[in-house]
């Protein structure tokens, strides 16, 4: 009584009890096919709701109830015929008015609480995406380039925590391609870039954005909402929607919309390879050639020195597992000339006043040994060593079914294009790269266990 009798509150149409009469989810962003969305409508258990307010081109299911419910909110299909051109008001992240515009349509759904001045809605969002004049959706590929050598090396790329806007503003392809032209932007992979298959996929996720407490539960369609781990079965499954791919020989990058300033490769050890890349504000294209091109698709291991001591058990048993499947070359656990993985490069007049056995790699000062002072897997400077970049090479022949020549490759291999001199030392590695920045891969087993 006192409130509805005082000045301004009394103003007010509603004095009652707060009751929680709410949807898990205040806007649903969708492309042009449609989809059905799940949502909880939260309501006292005895009180009871209806859909006030609906577009024609929406249905919920049920349309009323009692208490907490799930409710199905389905939205058609949209041609291109049906998208016009949008235009409204909205709060931007200052506190003012702006003007939105967008080419597709814009509704709301209002659940009310009979008895009660009390409602909840939802905004329905829906963007018209065509491409070529081909509608593109939640699934789609779309073949980048097709290989002019050989069967075709497999390279898939992907984006998660784009959500529907952001993919017909074209922030997801602008940020794949741009991730395309930077994985190639360096030796060996530019000069054998005609060897490959390169696909986009199109992932839409529920929001946009990631791994910020601040906004709240963020859902994205390959599992990255809050951190790099994805949900490899997804990531698969949506790669295995490409026509021939051969998931033991696919590396598959995915762009994370995230400023972070590192990445996390997953490897398998039959060769499938997923790396997380987010768009770091910092060196975006460094943490590519790291993470895609060196772990994902080169299979090298990381280069880096944290800790002043011999390399632990579990460490060293670690690396052989990956050895055992092939991988690891650049590094070594025996650090005599002739045995070492790159031997044959210490003695070539072309190699030999850069490759030596350096000890310090994997995060380790003693016990295990690299070839060069410095590359791209210590600290992600725009260059790969001469036997990680012959690795690369011989996956690259084996994939595309073409026979491998160390000649060849000594012809082709260009040595170069950065000051080698960026660490020289393992003090400059300790002091200029901290211990666990760069997280170094994950191993995943044998191979995946999903199956299309």
């Amino acid at each position: 009584n006192a409130y509805a009798n005082a000045t301004y509150w009394s103003e007010f149409k509603r004095i009652s009890a707060h009751c929680d009469f709410s949807l898990s989810k205040n806007r649903i962003r969708v492309l042009n096919e449609g989809e059905c969305k799940s949502l909880i409508l939260r309501a006292p258990s005895d009180a009871t709701w209806m859909v006030e307010e609906c577009p024609e081109w929406i249905t919920v299911s049920p349309s009323s109830g009692q208490g907490k419910t799930i409710v199905e909110i389905k939205i058609k299909e949209m041609s291109t015929t049906e998208a016009g051109t949008v235009t409204f008001e909205e709060l931007n992240s200052s506190g003012n008015f702006e003007n939105i515009s967008f080419v597709g349509r814009r509704g709301e759904v209002v659940f009310s609480l009979n008895e009660k001045d009390y409602r909840s809605r939802t905004i329905i969002e829906q963007y018209n995406y065509v491409d070529n004049n081909e509608i593109i959706g939640d699934g789609s590929v779309i073949q980048n380039q097709k290989a002019t050598i050989g069967a075709g090396v497999p390279l898939v790329f992907m984006g998660d925590c784009f959500d529907a806007k952001d993919i017909s503003e074209g922030k997801y392809v602008e940020s794949v391609n741009e991730a395309i032209e930077y994985f190639f932007d360096i030796s060996p992979y530019k000069q054998y870039r005609d060897y490959f298959d390169i696909y986009t996929v199109i992932g839409v996720s529920e929001d946009s954005g990631n791994i910020s407490p601040a906004l709240g539960e963020r859902v994205s369609k390959f599992g990255c909402g809050y951190s790099l781990k994805p949900d490899e079965n997804t990531v698969l499954e949506y790669a295995g929607e490409i026509n021939g791919l051969k998931l033991e020989n696919a590396t598959i990058v995915l762009i994370v919309n995230a400023n972070l300033h590192y990445g996390t490769t997953y490897l398998w050890g039959n060769g499938t390879a997923i790396s997380c890349v987010p768009i770091s504000s910092r060196n975006y294209k460094g943490i590519i050639h790291h993470e895609a091109g060196g772990h994902g698709f080169g299979k090298l291991a990381d280069e880096s020195v944290c800790f002043p001591t011999f390399i632990s058990t579990d460490k060293a048993d670690e690396i052989s597992v990956y050895k055992s499947f092939g991988f690891y070359n650049n590094i070594s656990l025996d650090g005599d000339l002739n045995s070492v993985p790159w031997s044959h490069l210490i003695f070539d007049s072309k190699y030999s006043n850069i490759v030596d056995v350096y000890e310090g790699a994997y995060e380790f000062l003693r016990g295990v040994f690299r070839s060069e002072t410095n590359s791209c897997m210590n600290n992600n400077v725009p260059y790969y060593s001469a036997i990680s970049r012959e690795a690369i090479v011989k996956r690259i022949m084996d994939y595309a079914g073409v026979e491998y020549s160390f000649e060849a490759f000594k012809e082709k291999d260009v040595m170069t294009t950065v000051s080698l001199d960026t660490k020289s030392s393992i003090a400059d590695m300790e002091l200029t790269f901290p211990a666990r920045q760069q997280q170094g891969p994950v191993y995943m087993g044998e191979k995946p266990k999903f199956v299309k």
